[in-house]
């Protein structure tokens, strides 16, 4: 699945009757980010830098339409930017950022991108420390529940914000609410994965999901053994895993 794929699908569920009237696909606006980052590429000694900053300005009636799902569209044209970015080895000046507002003087249906460097890249310029992959910061030894052998942290779709901790030795992954991890994405399954504790670790098994269950991007085909920091994609949502020390 290419990363315009992955993003279209996240898209689809985020925006699915929540941007009525917007003309303008956040899709779009990811295009043209990606264009715009393409253009603006700058060559130093050691790196090829592009911008960290990216604003798309459309018309307040379009601004507004996205507004039930304007911050987690945002968050997910920054993931796709910065897999842009790993993907293609570029470096940048400052933290990468995303926003979309407004501008009066476009019309509906109209859009401008706007791409900036934190700090113009001079030829000598170093970058900041790459994100070649999304590490999950383990949490603090005291807020550990005992027992807990690791736990899912949701880092987009409807997983975003979602912590679960694991103890149990099989720990369901799907809509039904029995499920122990419960994810109400209208692409998963009602038990789309299973989580299986081996003794040494959690195993993760598709659940014969209509959709399928991706770890690191790669389609899970029978089971896979899970390591810390891995990611496990249902549907549009992205889990983190990460183990207890």
């Amino acid at each position: 699945m290419g990363l315009l794929d992955r993003l279209e699908r996240a898209l689809e569920t985020l925006i699915e009757g929540r941007a009525a009237g917007a003309r303008i696909h956040p899709l779009e606006i990811a295009r043209r980010m990606a264009a715009e980052m393409q253009a603006q590429k700058r060559l130093s000694v050691r790196s090829t830098f592009v911008p960290n900053t990216y604003r798309a300005l459309l018309a307040p009636a379009d601004r507004g339409a996205l507004g039930p799902v304007a911050e987690a569209v945002q968050e997910e044209l920054r993931e796709f930017l910065q897999e842009q970015v790993d993907a293609r080895d570029y470096a940048l000046t400052g933290p990468l950022a995303v926003d979309i507002g407004e501008d009066a003087a476009l019309s509906a249906g109209e859009m401008r991108i706007e791409a900036t460097f934190a700090v113009e890249p001079t030829p000598e310029a170093r970058p900041v420390p790459a994100r070649k992959t999304r590490p999950v910061t383990p949490p603090a030894v005291d807020a550990i529940p005992q027992g807990a052998r690791a736990v899912l942290r949701g880092v987009s779709g409807f997983a975003k914000g979602v912590t679960v901790w694991l103890q149990v030795d099989t720990a369901r992954l799907g809509r039904s609410p029995e499920c122990e991890v419960h994810l109400p994405d209208p692409q998963v399954s009602k038990v789309h994965a299973v989580l299986v504790w081996t003794g040494d670790g959690y195993r993760l098994d598709d659940a014969d999901s209509r959709n399928g269950v991706r770890l690191n991007g790669a389609p899970v085909v029978g089971s896979a053994a899970l390591r810390s920091g891995d990611r496990i994609e249902a549907g549009a949502s992205i889990f983190a895993y990460h183990v207890c020390a």
